[in-house]
């Protein structure tokens, strides 16, 4: 397909003609419109009877045609509407033009929006040489949310809006010979979002995944048959021939799982699309009903934890009852620079009995569920995130991400058996108060500056605080977990990371596994917490043995 934004000219042929100020019941089919490599083509047939209600029927997916006015052939392509994310034949096939340019350069002659090698949408703007943008000059350094928006519409109703538009670079041409200079511009578009005109009400709701891996032996199939009609009519009416043939393929694989989630149902899908150079590990969570984008976004959290595999997010789909695209939101995923796609799938616990990579529903739902169900007291989205950054973090600083998660699940642990664990070595606040008022005097006599005295009497009145790692022993304790020699060793060493210490030579590989058992030590604690399993994986010892929740690593080797 050529790029749309050159059609707005072309508009006024899809409009009834008139002939002496009349209607002619007549119309020019979409159809024949045909955009290749920048021009716009023509191939008239004129239609008899009403024009199409709705811009669906005037649109073509994928169109290729002859030159020869004398005949016309069109062979259309197109893309179940279910299959994947449909920002980029959408955007490229539905005759939009730019009517807002936002930050960008205007007047803009074509554009083509398109995901890059990263899954970023970008887009290329074509315009004249001496365009320019109206959008306001910020200085480097500046910090600002970046609301910008560009619009587009295509004349049959049919409108979209790009939010968090950057323009990124541009680069302007001369062509001495046909007198023509454009410059084409490069922005980097956040999000784009379109609600079909004349669509019926959402019934199911599809999220846009990558990265969901084929580790895993899935437990339930997805069973595909794919049916092709061809039809060649010979001649008109009772003298012509009519040859009819279909040919159905059929095929499925294991390829799903079906999760309930507290009270929501919904379908991972794996492979949902062949994979390929531009989708890597492509998947799809499927919905019966709408849920909103708060709650996909809290399901897509505690199932990535599940499994031990962070869902990349790449918008999602709301489809009516018969499977018709009713609206769409596709985003600019978040993968923290790609390495997400390089982490091995590790989940916190065994998802079936029979096989590490097996899973079974009612395990899944299980821990899915029990993280869902206390998602805003634990703050898990913010628990999900140290934790997929401190499993992408190198081995010098890693021990400084998962230390501070473990901290923040410390608290809301210490929150649940409040009163039960102490946090003061004098916890009677009238012994403390005779203890400090002895020691003022002591002091006061000391031959030192008054400054350093009084940074020496705060510092007294912080020693009443039971040290990070008593109240850490303690509350393992309350929970009935073991806090190995391991874990004790790997904590000291978040203490030292956090402090800038550099790793010793020659302990490179006890620093990489102290990391493991910290990761170890957050998923028990977070397991036992919200009761999700009883046992987990310590994937800090050889061959990742399964242990009850109960029981530590038991050390370096074993």
């Amino acid at each position: 397909m050529g790029r749309e934004a050159q059609l707005p000219n072309c508009t006024s042929l899809l409009q009834p003609p008139t002939n002496g100020g009349g209607v002619r019941r007549s119309w020019i089919s979409p159809q024949s419109l045909l955009v290749s490599n920048g021009r716009t083509l023509f191939y008239g047939r004129e239609r008899s009877g009403p024009r199409p209600s709705s811009w669906r029927s005037a649109i073509p997916q994928v169109c290729h045609a002859n030159r020869e006015f004398g005949t016309f052939h069109r062979v259309s392509h197109r893309m179940s509407e279910f299959l994947w994310d449909p920002v980029e034949r959408t955007m490229t096939g539905s005759l939009l033009r730019i009517v807002d340019p936002g930050p960008l350069r205007a007047p803009i002659i074509s554009f083509v929006l398109r995901r890059n090698k990263d899954l970023d949408l970008v887009m290329e703007t074509t315009t004249a040489g001496d365009a320019v943008s109206s959008a306001p000059t910020y200085p480097p350094g500046t910090l600002r949310r970046n609301d910008d928006r560009v619009r587009w519409e295509n004349g049959f109703g049919f409108n979209a809006t790009g939010k968090g538009v950057q323009p990124l670079s541009f680069k302007t041409s001369n062509d001495h010979r046909r007198g023509v200079r454009e410059t084409v511009e490069i922005s980097s578009v956040h999000s784009v979002e379109a609600t079909f005109p004349d669509a019926d009400a959402p019934a199911h709701t599809i999220d846009w995944l990558e990265n969901v891996g084929d580790w895993f032996h899935w437990p339930q199939m997805i069973n595909c048959e794919r049916r092709v009609t061809e039809t060649r009519s010979i001649g008109l009416g009772s003298n012509g021939v009519t040859i009819t043939d279909e040919e159905t393929e059929q095929g499925g694989s294991a390829a799903c799982v079906k999760a309930r989630v507290v009270d929501i149902d919904v379908y991972l899908c794996a492979k949902w699309i062949e994979p390929g150079d531009r989708h890597r590990k492509p998947g799809c969570l499927i919905y019966r009903g709408t849920p909103d984008e708060k709650t996909r976004e809290r399901v897509r959290n505690v199932l990535s934890f599940s499994l031990g595999m962070f869902l990349v997010s790449l918008g999602h789909t709301a489809y009516s009852a018969d499977w018709k695209m009713v609206s769409f939101k596709a985003i600019s995923p978040y993968s923290i620079d790609g390495r997400v796609f390089d982490l091995p799938v590790m989940p916190p616990a065994p998802l079936a009995a029979r096989s590490r990579n097996e899973i079974e529903p009612a395990r899944l739902s299980r821990i899915a569920s029990a993280l869902y169900a206390v998602y805003d007291e634990l703050g898990f989205g913010d628990l999900n995130w140290g934790f997929w950054h401190a499993r992408c973090a190198t081995p010098h600083i890693a021990p400084v991400h998962f230390g501070a998660i473990i901290e923040a699940l410390r608290k809301t642990c210490a929150d649940r058996f409040s009163g039960q664990i102490a946090t003061k070595i004098v916890e009677d606040g009238e012994t403390w108060g005779k203890f400090f008022e002895a020691v003022k005097p002591l002091v006061e006599n000391l031959g030192i500056p008054a400054d350093r005295k009084h940074l020496l009497q705060e510092a007294i009145g912080r020693t009443n605080g039971m040290p990070h790692k008593a109240v850490m022993e303690d509350l393992l304790a309350r929970m009935k977990l073991e806090f190995g020699a391991s874990e004790s060793a790997a904590w000291r060493r978040r203490n030292a990371a956090a402090h800038g210490r550099a790793i010793p030579t020659g302990s490179e590989f006890e620093a990489i596994q102290d990391t493991k058992f910290l990761r170890g030590l957050f998923d028990r604690m977070l397991l036992r917490l919200v009761d999700a399993s009883d046992i987990y994986i310590d994937y800090g010892s050889l061959n990742f043995p399964i242990r009850p929740l109960a029981e530590a690593p038991k050390g370096r080797g074993v």
